[in-house]
C-alpha cells in the first residue's frame, strides 16, 4: 500500500480561514498516484485540516493528523511505500505520474533553473523536485532527529543516505509552469499569473461561455475558489437553472426559460473550471464529471422545448425551425466554421440571443436566420476546401 506524507506548514491567519491550503491540491495528486491514506503533519488542526479530511473522503481516502515528525514513528509499516511531498509543491505535470509507477525513487531537477525557482538543492547539479517515493521502514530514522524538524526534508535526506535511486524530471516542466512551488505552504495564488492564465484559457473567439467564465474567475478568484470552497455549489445551481429553463417555457414564459438556460450553461462552465483548479490535472472522476457529459444534450433538448413553445402554429410548425437549427449545430465539420458564425454553437450565446429575440416576438424568424447562416457557412467552407484540393 502507498501512503502520502503531507505537511501543512502554517496555520492561515484568522482573516484568511477560507483560503485553500496547498495540501488539498497535493491530496488529489496523491490519490492519482495510488495512495489510499494520507498522514498530515500539522502543528494544530483547524479549518485547513477539516477541508483536507472532507476532500480525502470524497477521494475515497483516509487521513490522519500528527503534530510533528515524531508522530510519523510507528504510523506506517515497513512494507509500505511513502509518497513524500514538499509542503510547497504544486504538482501539475501529468507525465510525472508514469515516472512514479516503478517503485521507490526520488525525482530530481537540473540545479540550473530549479534552485532559482526555490527547489531544494541536493548537490551542485541536482535539486529535489519536491516528490519522492521511499520505503516505509526509513521513517524510523526520524527518531534520531528533533521532533520539530521538517519531516519532508528530513525524509529526503534519509532516503538519499539509504541509496534510494534518483530519477531525473525533464526541466521543461519548470518552463511550462506546471511544476512549481507556492511559497508559504498554501495556494493563495498558487504559482502565480502563469498558472492562472492556464486555468482561464478558452478555445477562441467563438467560445463565448469560456470567455465569460474565465473573466468571472479572473475578477473574483478569491471568493469563487479560495473562500467559496468546493465548486459543487455552482454545479448544483446550474442543474437547478436547467430544470427551471425547462419548466418556464411550459408555463408560457419561453423568453425567461431561454435566459435561465444561458445562465445554466455559464454556471456549468464555471463549475468545471473551478473543479479543475481545485483538483488539478490529476482529478479523480466523480458524479459531477459523469453528469457533465450529458449536459449539452439536455441543453439542446431544453432549447428545442423553449423554441417550440415560443413559435406559434401547429406542432409541426413549432418543431421544424428549432430542429433545423439543432441539425445545423451538429452538422459534420462544424468545428471548421469561422468564428463570426461559429459562436452560434456556443449554447450560452445562442440561448441568450434567442431569449432576446423571443422577448421581441422574433423567435421563429431568428431561429430560421441562424439556421440559414450556419448552413450557408458550411457550404462556403466545403467549397473552399474542395477548391484547395
Amino acid at each position: 500500500m502507498r501512503t502520502a506524507i503531507l505537511t501543512i506548514v502554517e496555520a492561515l491567519p484568522a482573516d484568511n480561514t477560507g483560503a485553500r491550503p496547498l495540501a488539498l491540491q497535493q491530496l488529489s495528486f496523491a490519490a492519482a498516484m495510488g495512495c489510499r491514506q494520507a498522514i498530515v503533519v500539522a502543528e494544530r488542526e483547524g479549518d485547513e485540516s477539516l477541508a483536507l479530511a472532507t476532500r480525502a473522503r470524497s477521494l475515497g481516502m483516509t487521513v490522519r493528523f500528527v503534530r510533528d515528525a515524531h508522530g510519523l514513528l510507528g504510523a506506517v509499516s515497513a512494507g509500505e511505500e511513502l509518497l513524500v511531498l514538499s509542503p510547497e509543491l504544486l504538482p501539475e505535470a501529468p507525465e510525472v505520474a508514469g515516472q512514479l509507477q516503478g517503485g521507490t525513487s526520488i525525482l530530481t531537477l537540473p540545479a540550473d533553473g530549479a534552485i532559482e525557482a526555490g527547489f531544494e538543492r541536493i548537490d551542485g547539479e541536482r535539486a529535489w523536485a519536491g516528490v519522492a517515493i521511499i520505503p516505509g521502514q526509513l521513517v524510523e530514522r526520524l527518531a534520531d532527529l528533533p521532533p520539530d524538524c521538517d519531516a519532508a526534508a528530513a525524509l529526503l535526506r534519509i532516503a538519499l543516505q539509504a541509496g534510494v535511486r534518483e530519477r531525473p524530471l525533464d526541466g521543461t516542466v519548470l518552463e511550462q509552469g506546471c511544476w512549481s512551488l507556492a511559497p508559504g505552504g498554501r495556494a493563495r495564488r498558487l504559482s502565480g499569473e502563469a498558472w492562472l492564465r492556464r486555468q482561464l484559457h478558452w478555445r477562441g473567439r467563438h467560445d463565448v461561455t469560456g470567455w465569460a467564465a474565465a473573466t468571472l474567475i479572473g475578477r473574483w478568484l478569491d471568493p469563487l475558489l479560495y473562500r467559496g470552497g468546493e465548486p459543487g455549489g455552482a454545479f448544483a445551481l446550474s442543474l437547478l437553472l436547467l430544470a427551471v429553463a425547462l419548466v418556464l417555457p411550459l408555463a408560457g414564459l419561453p423568453a425567461w426559460g431561454l435566459a435561465a438556460l444561458a445562465l445554466a450553461v455559464l454556471l456549468q462552465d464555471l463549475a468545471g473550471r473551478l473543479r479543475r483548479m481545485v483538483a488539478g490535472p490529476f482529478a479523480i472522476g466523480g458524479e459531477q464529471r459523469r453528469i457533465a457529459r450529458y449536459f449539452t444534450p439536455v441543453v439542446d433538448a431544453v432549447l428545442l422545448v423553449a423554441l417550440a413553445s415560443a413559435i406559434g402554429g401547429d406542432w409541426m410548425g413549432r418543431l421544424f425551425p428549432p430542429l433545423v437549427l439543432l441539425a445545423a449545430l451538429h452538422a459534420p465539420g462544424a468545428e471548421r466554421r469561422p468564428w463570426h458564425v461559429g459562436w452560434a454553437a456556443d449554447r450560452m450565446a445562442l440561448a441568450g440571443l434567442l431569449a432576446i429575440g423571443t422577448a421581441l416576438g422574433l423567435a421563429q424568424v431568428l431561429t430560421m436566420v441562424l439556421s440559414l447562416a450556419l448552413l450557408v457557412s458550411d457550404q462556403l467552407v466545403a467549397r473552399k476546401a474542395a477548391a484547395a484540393r
